[in-house]
């Protein structure tokens, strides 16, 4: 498949999975496009702590419990990984309540997503 294609495939999958997140409703679509590249599959078994990690995480099967609140289909946390300063960032773990998968896109892939993209930066 042709770069282009890839990413029109990939972007048309994944669009409404980061439209979710708030940030990202005003972000320029080429670079959602480039995110949408970017994205990573996790799954959980009921049961499993997900720890935290620089990441934004996007229930896209089952349900999970986080600081008391339950998070199922299009619920997210990790959001404020583009903060910096540590103490800032809610670190809790969430807990799987059914099987869970989850997509996620790391601090890391922002940041060099958003070198093509000052304005959204």
């Amino acid at each position: 498949m042709s770069p282009m294609l890839r990413g029109d495939l990939a972007q048309i999958m994944s669009l409404r999975t980061l439209e979710n997140v708030w940030y990202f409703q005003s972000c320029e679509p080429e670079l959602l496009r480039a995110l949408s590249e970017k994205l990573r599959p996790i799954g959980f078994a009921r049961s499993e702590r997900v720890y935290f990690e620089e990441r934004t995480n996007i229930v896209t099967k089952g349900a999970a419990a986080r600081g008391g609140k339950i998070l199922t289909l299009d619920c997210y946390w990790g959001e404020d990984m583009i903060i910096t300063s540590a103490a800032l960032k809610d670190t809790r773990y969430a807990s799987a309540l059914t099987y869970l998968e989850l997509t996620t896109v790391t601090r890391d892939d922002l940041e060099d997503a958003l070198v093509n993209f000052p304005r959204s930066e």
